[in-house]
């Protein structure tokens, strides 16, 4: 039964892609991504800043509204982090989930707000980033977040986004998480 119902939802989700393959669009988008993982235990806290850049591909499905779609997006996000003489990149496979608002302000241009989940899988960080013990990052963290931006002549996109950490983003009995400001460009086809 559980192997059935896997099956039926996966069909019902391929047939609402196709059926919607005509009013989707697309996108590439590249950027720059600072972030920080903020810990604090107590009335003591700290920041490590993340600094990096992201690319990635988006696609907007329809929904009833004409105003609104559904936007998700596969973003390769690249941190880089130094303290004192020790450095560390980490690589994340981001997925955000957004409502996203359209709104045209005249011919070819629009504003555009977007809000909702983004699940960050840990793909790669050196020998022990993602560590089993204490100190080392979890695979998954999720974040809320939220994006306005602009598309110009139907074609290009600027948007600044920002990512609040709801879970832990570290093996540690501390307060932790990570938070991200995205600042981007992109092409819509």
């Amino acid at each position: 039964m559980k192997k059935f119902l896997t099956v039926f939802f996966a069909t019902m989700l391929l047939s609402g892609v196709i059926a919607t393959a005509q009013t989707r669009s697309w996108s590439v988008n590249a950027g720059y991504l600072s972030s920080a993982l903020s810990v604090s235990a107590g009335a003591l806290s700290a920041s490590l800043d993340l600094n990096g850049f992201f690319v990635g591909v988006a696609c907007d499905l329809p929904t009833s509204s004409a105003e609104s779609t559904i936007q998700i997006g596969a973003n390769w996000d690249i941190k880089s982090a130094s303290l004192g003489d020790e450095s560390a990149t980490v690589h994340y496979l981001r997925v955000p989930v957004f409502t996203k608002y359209t709104h045209p302000v005249n011919d070819g241009m629009a504003l555009f707000f977007g809000a909702g989940p983004s699940f960050n899988f840990g793909i790669y960080g050196g020998d022990d980033a993602f560590a089993s013990e204490d100190g080392g990052l979890y695979r998954l963290h999720v974040q809320l977040g939220a994006a306005v931006g602009m598309v110009f002549s139907d074609k290009f996109i600027v948007k600044i986004g920002y990512d609040y950490g709801l879970t832990k983003a570290m093996r540690a009995d501390v307060s932790n998480r990570i938070n991200a400001l995205q600042i981007g460009v992109g092409l819509k086809f």
